[in-house]
């Protein structure tokens, strides 16, 4: 029992403190400033907790002054039953219970588990031995300043013990003398307890102190101010000033904001029944709507002359509105925020309507006015945070604890998700109680806190098993059933939770009903881990991530029919494949049958406008989608990537992993046939080679994959997508851009490293493989060997071709030549067409150079030859099919610069005419030959 205690409460804070510790020794290389780092960091992250917690402690205090003279007559008048009866009614009518008074303890509990953990974990950590710091002799023994005889004096729990009575005396000026009792013997009993501690363990509980000691003498300062300035720090109401209300400006704010939720429902990925641009239409109505119901709200502030009493809340509605402008004018049109750009609007436009509304409408006089909202926010706060970061999660990891680490670092893995979750809601809760919107922001925190609830628990959405971080059936992540059951939920909940927050006695009862489900999810959860103890894994290095269920579609091969296979390795240079070969010139006896196009010329200068034009040619460039507007160009390239499926299909079991472009609920909504199309390979391969190598690498981790797992649990059906990104999860981008980028790039060395074990040749159809990998694009990560880089390769303009780039390019090649050692071992090699391909390139001689490496099925088993043959990528489809015929010598080849690409066109594009040889500066005229490359120079002295 007491290692389950141990495992649940103090292992994860031992977990993240060696993580810290061993940061601050790397910033600060001394183990003692590493401790201070350590203590520091601990106290910051706990400090909101405190404030509360003293904020409770101080509530039950003045609720206790308020009667303890009259119990202390009654004490002395009264005795037995009479007594207790008496005292037991006066608490009663002052409020007083044994809630709020266990409640003023936490502040004292909380430092049980960091004690504990501090303890057995600076006790126990042996690189403290034998360092010296500040006159300390040894962190890892007592520092035993001198001896008394025998008695040896240890100056560190000493002093701890002074910061610590001096930090009790300013702390406990106007507190009652048992609370002041309750601290000196705290005092005392930390002296009994780490008097003989290591003195690396002291030297950390010293700092806590001083921690506390300033903390304390800022607290007293404050209180001094609130005295002398007894309305200086009072927090305004933010609707106190509204002489009237003005309800038919605060109406329109609603309807407006209410207007654009409807097109945004409409405009999205979930109405798939609608048509293409219709969807569009909706989605400007819905910027529309949205960007007049600002306008509207603004209008209000300036009614109503709000930077007269409440300068907060107007600062905060402006920044809303400045980040809602750059979305609507420039962060709709940018790539990376397509998939977002709905419900990043719906939310800073909700952010500044409703607080508009709301005081337009008096909404807390009005229809508020007997309930405490107020009180609900942080009830309802520790439920979502406990709900998301904590039952969910644990229960997700009781069905399957095999396939992640030990429950300690399982849990410790998860708390910086609860500490981030818990300091937004901590932050958003100051900045409402400054700006008079709490009981507002109390109401929506905690309908959103029901609604992750329902979902949760009575509308889990059926989508089949998840494998390898897979789930089954994604196709029912997008469907108007969906939206339907969401707003039913929506409106159905808003309902009933507007019945009772209008009343005293239904506050009290969703408050009282938000406490219990907290405590209950944190029993349960605790009964769950103990139930599934016996199947937890120790060690976690045992264990080995399961594929997911599409591995053996994706990488099998039919043995006697006709297997194509375009690998497209991203921003690999064509020319580079001379420094390549002059590298490894055992490649070129590797790669047989190859032939490599150095003369390549790809169809745009980035991925955006380029890969598609790999799948399906001509069809796909730049130019065929300018001016079609009838349909966004997500859409727009899924409807190309359908109808060549749609070819591929009655010969090919087709299977496309494309990571730009691809969306696979809108190619199976143009195309019928059973096509393996994905977005994303999934965490599941990079899992295993991380488990493998025995890497220290938690980016794209098993155990942080159970918060998204979590959030897709909760969200609406129509949200769930977001939670799930195509296999990605949540997680891999929550951390930040870099991250993601470097996780992508594990994934693929580890899928390459992976090709011959996870492989098959058992295919009974002929297939059909598109494979987009991203090792060879920046951030560069691989050694020579072929491992991953302790940091990405840095990018020096001054080198002719960046070292990390070539490293990159080398392991790609020699490792997928280890897969075609395999293909010839199984008898699948000669009746593969293989096509290496990269969708642009990189400095030097531009971008627009890119690899063509293509080996015919039955080809020569001779090394890999070179062919001058003035190619462009748009050959690549008809290569894949047999069907490009003889080049000619003096072929024209073109290119697109796009200049700005919106939701539904590339736009701003310019077709360019490459006459001759790519390496040629006259091929170019002097225009294209600017746009392409700043190497210009480079070229012309033919480098």
């Amino acid at each position: 029992m007491l290692d389950f205690i141990y495992t649940l409460f103090i292992a994860p804070l031992e977990y993240w403190m060696h993580k810290v510790l061993v940061w601050g020794y790397g910033i600060t290389e001394n183990w003692g400033l590493a401790i201070i780092v350590m203590s520091l960091v601990v106290n910051f992250v706990i400090l909101p907790i405190y404030i509360k917690a003293e904020s409770w402690q101080e509530e039950e205090q003045r609720v206790r002054l308020g009667f303890a003279s009259r119990e202390e007559m009654i004490r002395r008048a009264f005795k037995g039953q009479e007594r207790f009866a008496m005292i037991s009614t006066m608490r009663r009518q002052a409020g007083y219970t044994a809630f709020l008074s266990m409640r003023s303890s936490v502040g004292f509990f909380l430092q049980i588990p960091f004690f504990f953990a501090a303890y057995h974990f600076l006790s126990h950590f042996d690189a403290l031995s034998g360092i010296s710091f500040m006159g300390l002799a040894d962190l890892g023994r007592p520092d035993e300043i001198f001896h008394i005889g025998p008695f040896p004096v240890n100056f560190m729990p000493i002093l701890m013990t002074v910061i610590n009575i001096v930090s009790a005396l300013i702390y406990t000026q106007n507190l009652a003398k048992r609370d002041k009792i309750q601290l000196y013997s705290m005092a005392a009993l930390f002296l009994v307890l780490l008097y003989d501690a290591a003195s690396g363990l002291v030297l950390y509980w010293t700092c806590n102190n001083l921690f506390s000691l300033g903390k304390n003498v800022v607290y007293d300062l404050i209180h001094r101010l609130q005295k002398r300035y007894p309305n200086a720090m009072k927090l305004k109401d933010g609707q106190a000033f509204i002489s009237s209300p003005h309800v038919r400006l605060g109406l329109c704010i609603l309807a407006l904001w209410a207007v654009g939720f409807v097109f945004g429902i409409l405009s999205s990925e979930q109405t798939l029944f609608l048509e293409p641009r219709w969807r569009i239409w909706a989605r400007h109505a819905e910027a529309l709507a949205y960007a007049i119901s600002i306008v509207f709200s603004f209008v209000l502030f300036w009614r109503v002359r709000i930077w007269r009493y409440n300068r907060v809340l107007l600062g905060l509605v402006i920044f809303f509105a400045l980040i809602f402008l750059f979305y609507y004018v420039k962060g709709e049109f940018i790539k990376p925020k397509r998939s977002y750009f709905g419900i990043t609007v719906t939310t800073i436009s909700f952010l500044i309507a409703m607080p508009a509304a709301f005081i337009a409408l008096n909404v807390k006089e009005r229809v508020f006015g007997k309930g405490d909202l107020a009180s609900l926010f942080i009830p309802s706060a520790y439920w979502i945070v406990i709900l998301l970061t904590g039952y969910l999660p644990i229960q997700a990891f009781c069905t399957a604890p095999e396939m992640f680490s030990s429950p300690d670092v399982v849990l410790a893995r998860l708390l910086p998700f609860t500490a981030v979750l818990g300091l937004i809601f901590w932050g958003v809760y100051w900045l409402c109680r400054m700006t008079g919107t709490l009981s507002g922001a109390s109401f929506w925190i905690t309908l959103i806190g029901f609604i992750l609830t329902i979902f949760a628990f009575l509308f889990p959405m059926d989508v089949g098993t998840i494998e390898g971080f897979q789930i089954a059936q994604s196709e029912k992540l997008f469907s108007v059933k969906n939206l339907t059951l969401d707003v039913c939920v929506l409106v159905v909940t808003g309902t009933l939770f507007f019945m009772l927050a209008r009343r005293k006695w239904g506050v009290r009862f969703i408050r009282i009903l938000t406490i219990t489900a907290s405590i209950f999810a944190i029993g349960a959860s605790c009964v769950d881990l103990r139930q599934c103890q016996g199947r937890w894994v120790a060690d976690s290095n045992s264990k080995v991530t399961q594929l997911p269920s599409y591995n053996d579609r994706f990488f099998g091969f039919n043995k006697n029919g006709e297997n194509v296979l375009i690998v497209v390795l991203d921003m690999f240079t064509g020319h580079h494949m001379k420094a390549v070969l002059a590298t490894k010139p055992e490649l070129q006896n590797r790669l047989k049958g190859f032939v490599w196009y150095p003369d390549t010329l790809a169809q745009g200068a980035g991925t955006v406008s380029s890969i598609m034009t790999l799948i399906c040619g001509e069809e796909c460039d730049a130019g065929a989608f300018h001016g079609q507007t009838n349909m966004s160009l997500p859409e727009k390239a899924n409807k190309m990537y359908a109808r060549k499926i749609e070819e591929l299909a009655p010969r090919y079991d087709v299977s496309i992993s494309e990571r730009t472009w691809m969306e696979p609920h809108l190619v199976h909504r143009y195309t019928d046939k059973d096509a393996l199309v994905l977005r994303y390979m999934g965490n599941a391969y990079m899992n295993r080679y991380i488990e493998s190598e025995d890497l220290d690498i938690e980016t794209g981790s098993s155990d942080i994959f159970l918060f998204g797992v979590s959030l897709f649990k909760a969200a609406p059906w129509s949200l769930k997508h977001y939670a799930y990104l195509n296999g990605r999860w949540i997680t891999h981008v929550l951390s930040n851009a870099k991250n993601s980028r470097l996780g992508m790039h594990i994934l693929d060395l580890g899928l390459l490293h992976q090709l011959p074990e996870i492989s098959n040749a058992k295919s009974q159809k002929d297939t059909y493989k598109f494979l987009h990998l991203e090792l060879t694009h920046r951030p560069w990560i691989a050694t020579e060997t072929c491992k991953i880089a302790d940091e990405p390769a840095p990018e020096d303009p001054s080198e002719f071709i960046n070292q990390g780039h070539l490293n990159c390019e080398v392991c790609s090649l020699e490792l997928l030549a280890d897969w075609f050692d395999w293909m010839q071992k199984e008898g699948v090699y000669d009746n593969t067409t293989i096509i290496l391909v990269s969708d642009h390139g990189e400095r030097p001689y531009g971008r627009l150079n890119a690899l063509l490496l293509v080996k015919k099925a039955n080809a020569k088993h001779r090394p890999m030859t070179v062919d001058a043959s003035r190619m462009q990528l748009t050959d690549v489809p008809l290569i894949a099919q047999n069907k490009l015929g003889k080049v000619d010598k003096d072929r024209v080849r073109y290119f697109y610069w796009v200049g700005r690409i919106t939701p539904n066109e590339f736009e701003e594009i310019d077709k360019n005419l490459v006459t001759g040889e790519y390496f040629d500066p006259k091929s170019w005229d002097p225009k294209s030959l600017n746009i392409f490359t700043k190497d210009y120079e480079r070229i012309t002295e033919g480098r």
